[in-house]
């Protein structure tokens, strides 16, 4: 479980040195901060605990919102053809944000 107690609240952003991204292991270029995402996204009842949080570039947060855009919109089932262009790690987070989330959605 990550340490996150002495990290305000707030912080949406960390340094990348000492929390590396958890979805991509190639950078270019580096990134100088990483984002924390929040696995069952807040907006959806998730709560913001450090069991439901990861650090992630900012390509790959981006990323795998839309691809939970994708989910919300195809009711989890996205087309191959959409989520091909995603990598495995990125639609296992997806997926798992997805399914924490479900019993919320309307």
């Amino acid at each position: 479980m990550k340490d996150l107690a002495h990290l305000p609240e707030n912080l949406a952003t960390v340094p990348a040195q000492g929390y590396p991204c958890e979805l991509h292991t190639d950078h270019a270029p580096e990134p100088l901060f990483n984002h924390r995402h929040h696995i069952w996204p807040l907006g959806l009842g998730g709560p913001d605990e450090s069991t439901n949080v990861v650090f992630v570039c900012p390509v790959g947060h981006d990323r795998v919102h839309a691809l939970l855009r994708l989910m919300y919109t195809h009711d989890g089932s996205v087309p191959w053809t959409l989520a091909c262009h995603f990598g495995s790690k990125e639609r296992a987070l997806a997926k798992m944000g997805y399914e924490r989330a479900k019993g919320t959605l309307i």
